[in-house]
């Protein structure tokens, strides 16, 4: 089962009328909204929370609904004020209800150049009943990035996938290819060859290989991705250099189309070659 983990920091101001100290959000209870949703369409729940000082407890039910970059909420619920004694007289207690609704939209994405997801949220709530009624309309911004652990692929080991190895060692078996130990020098060349479609043009692919020509030099390389790994090799076999990356993350490849051949889609990649050229 894949489970989400997500962090980030709330920066947030709240406009509030008649408004105590205990006010946060919406209906003045604490509530953080993250800058993503953690929900396909639909969402809903409840929430208890202690907002602060007067108040024993918050209890509030929620209904999301989310499509695209957007999605609405709506709550409503009730807080239980405290009862207090002053020189023996009790003072205080009372309900009081709570109703809000809020739109969230995202507003910044992650990419090579931000590492973060952000999202702006506008409410309007009130806290009425008991005591003095508070209106809030808050704003707030979320930044955060959102981490998804996988299980372990599959035990086995086939054409595809399955065997593990380091760093050192695949800088071995490069040592190899390039010394011909494991492949004739006549094989190799053929296995870095791409082969002819039916219409005469190049594929990307040799045996086993992706392989292209940039600047007029042979690349030749390939990369392995997993939900819990990633991996890539790039060689220029003229200029005797190779760039091996392992990590324990989807993050080598799964933002870029690696499966159309051609490596420059990757930053990684990108950077290895120029400091060849």
């Amino acid at each position: 089962m894949r489970r989400k983990l997500c962090g980030g920091i709330l920066v947030a101001a709240a406009v509030a009328l008649w408004a105590t100290d205990a006010a946060a959000q919406e209906t003045g209870t604490p509530m953080f909204k993250a800058p993503y949703r953690a929900f396909t369409t639909h969402e809903f729940g409840a929430a208890f929370s202690d907002p602060g000082e007067g108040v024993s407890y918050a209890m509030e039910g929620f209904y999301s609904y989310g499509k695209g970059p957007y999605d609405f909420s709506i709550r409503g619920g009730w807080a239980e004020l405290s009862d207090e004694t002053f020189n023996g007289v009790a003072i205080g207690g009372g309900t009081r209800v709570l109703l809000g609704g809020d739109f969230r939209t995202r507003i910044v994405q992650y990419s090579e150049s931000f590492p973060l997801d952000g999202a702006l949220t506008v409410g309007l709530g009130a806290n009425v009943g008991d005591g003095d009624d508070a209106y809030y309309i808050p704003v707030g911004f979320s930044l955060g990035r959102r981490f998804e652990p996988a299980d372990y692929p599959p035990r086995g080991i086939n054409a595809a996938a399955g065997l593990v190895s380091t760093v050192r060692d695949l800088a071995r078996y490069d040592a190899a290819l390039d010394d011909h130990v494991l492949l004739e020098g006549q094989t190799q060349r053929l296995a870095w060859t791409p082969f002819s479609l039916r219409d005469g043009r190049r594929g990307p692919y040799g045996l086993g290989w992706f392989t292209q020509s940039i600047g007029g030099e042979s690349v030749v390389w390939h990369y392995g991705l997993w939900p819990s790994f990633s991996s890539l090799i790039v060689k220029r076999p003229d200029r005797g250099a190779t760039l091996i990356l392992l990590a324990n993350a989807d993050g080598l490849n799964a933002r870029f189309p690696m499966a159309e051949g051609d490596v420059r889609v990757s930053p990684f990649a990108r950077a290895f070659l120029s400091l060849l050229d």
